[in-house]
């Protein structure tokens, strides 16, 4: 499933950028090296996911700076409180 979840938006990728090379005509004449370019970004998007890069890159931000509270920020924003995935949200009767 994994391998699944990483092709899929990669394919997409790939082939919207092909579709744009075709579409313009300055990038028509540098298209091999837009291909090949575009390879090499897919390649080592692919092995970031895969070596856990991107979730080291995450934690960096979420340690170093203010992003890491923008989810609860928002969901106190919107909700009035923290939620808190142990508590039931719904009274289940016995």
């Amino acid at each position: 499933m994994y391998g699944l979840g990483t092709a899929i938006p990669l394919l997409i990728i790939g082939y919207g950028g092909q579709a744009a090379v075709k579409s313009v005509r300055v990038l028509s004449q540098h298209s091999g090296y837009i291909k090949i370019l575009s390879g090499v970004i897919l390649i080592l998007t692919a092995l970031a996911f895969q070596s856990h890069i991107f979730t080291k890159i995450e934690t960096w931000f979420v340690v170093n700076t203010n992003f890491g509270n923008i989810g609860v920020e928002l969901e106190e924003k919107f909700f009035g409180e923290t939620f808190n995935p142990t508590e039931p949200t719904v009274e289940i009767e016995q």
